[in-house]
């Protein structure tokens, strides 16, 4: 049996509430910065975040930072469409979230041999240099 994590209200593990686009994502400081380096500093370094309640992110979009969510934690979300794998990519990168970026990197690696999946070589090989992804670029030159 699986635990489903609503992040869309408090929990008994979350203490700090995501504002994203007016709306509220709960999760745990603590978990989120074991993760990110970027999150460390916000809620551990000598930034102001580390004693708020709320803290509005204005980059991504609160769509795109559940889905992050959803496939950063159990029971771990597949990524299902070229689409979400570049949203991840682009904030996996950007919050320093090697555990999203390699997940991203296998994914687009298997993209590679399929002849179902709805995008080009030039754009695979573009993510894989864009974010330095590995086991894509080996799949597309092999």
């Amino acid at each position: 049996m699986s635990i489903v994590v609503d992040y869309t209200a408090p929990n008994s593990s979350s203490d700090l509430a995501l504002v994203i686009e007016g709306k509220k994502l709960y999760v745990s400081r603590g978990s989120l910065a074991i993760r990110s380096p970027v999150f460390y500093l916000m809620f551990y370094g000598e930034f102001g975040e580390n004693n708020q309640d709320e803290l509005t992110l204005k980059g991504p979009k609160y769509e795109e930072f559940l889905a992050l969510l959803k496939v950063m934690y159990p029971p771990y979300d597949e990524i299902k469409d070229v689409k979400t794998l570049e949203f991840l990519l682009e904030w996996g990168d950007f919050y320093q979230l090697a555990t999203i970026l390699l997940e991203c990197d296998l994914r687009l690696a298997l993209l590679i041999y399929r002849k179902d999946n709805m995008i080009t070589l030039e754009k695979k090989l573009l993510l894989t240099d864009k974010y330095k992804l590995r086991a894509s670029k080996a799949r597309s030159v092999a």
